[in-house]
């Protein structure tokens, strides 16, 4: 029986060569509403919404009632716990995180399912936003490297998807202590990514443009108010050796830090 979320194929081999993916965009119920691309096939849009309002605003009532949207409510506060409903409820075999800020690109969708599809081995791809001006707003991994403790802090969760399957036998999820939301407002991502990494999932960096995005997140913030919750970040998601690690990232923002005391 065919999947109803699913739109008809412009190519039918083609998009039956790919695995099914779904964006799950993290939201608030009085917050913006995202804009979505037309649908795709083989791409669905899950919307996990806190604070879900007993009657949808026009412009959620429009996507609701798209073929390809779900509309899902999620109880609690946090971004983190809208990943975690994610990654529970998401269908197909990939899962690609999304903020409710951001514009996606479809074609870039299609090069996450067709990266996955190449390598059987890949579990993790974490891919990179642009801000407005089309420049991307940080450094990233370089292209083709593997995930590694040192080169993934700095991945937000809106550029990471996920092999599905892999990530639920392996029983990894978001700790709820950590990101937006939570008494740690940041960190969430790397967390999640040492988690992985732990569990014996592989990942890496591909120079591959998700979408646009507004150049301000929580873990781009510095200044001495942040050293607290980066410790904390830098303990929970390394264990025994976040000493080392945290005086190196340390060291390597020393003139950040100075300009934002």
């Amino acid at each position: 029986m065919p999947d109803p979320h699913i739109g008809p194929p412009a190519d039918p081999d083609a998009a039956g060569a790919l695995p099914r993916l779904t964006v799950a965009t993290a939201m608030m119920g009085h917050g913006p509403v995202p804009v979505l691309p037309p649908p795709v096939a083989g791409v669905m849009q899950d919307l996990h919404v806190q604070g879900l309002p007993d009657r949808l605003p026009p412009a959620l009532a429009a996507l609701a009632a798209r073929p390809d949207v779900r509309i899902l409510p999620c109880a609690g506060r946090g971004a983190a716990r809208s990943r975690n409903a994610a990654l529970a409820t998401a269908r197909g075999e990939i899962l690609l995180f999304a903020d409710d800020d951001m514009v996606q690109d479809p074609a870039a969708q299609d090069q996450v399912r067709a990266a996955f599809a190449a390598d059987p081995r890949l579990d993790i791809l974490c891919g990179r936003l642009h801000g407005p001006d089309g420049r991307p707003h940080k450094a990233y991994g370089a292209a083709g490297r593997a995930l590694r403790f040192w080169n993934a802090a700095k991945v937000g969760t809106p550029e990471i998807a996920v092999r599905l399957a892999r990530v639920r036998a392996a029983g990894v999820a978001f700790d709820e202590g950590f990101g937006a939301g939570a008494q740690v407002p940041l960190g969430d991502e790397y967390v999640f990514l040492m988690d992985c990494r732990r569990a014996g999932l592989a990942g890496r960096h591909v120079a591959l443009g998700l979408g646009v995005h507004p150049p301000h997140s929580s873990g781009l913030a510095f200044g001495p108010e942040t050293l607290g919750w980066r410790r904390a970040v830098f303990r929970r998601a390394l264990g025994w050796y976040w000493r080392p690690a945290f005086a190196l990232f340390l060291f390597r923002n020393r003139h950040r830090l100075q300009r934002a005391s």
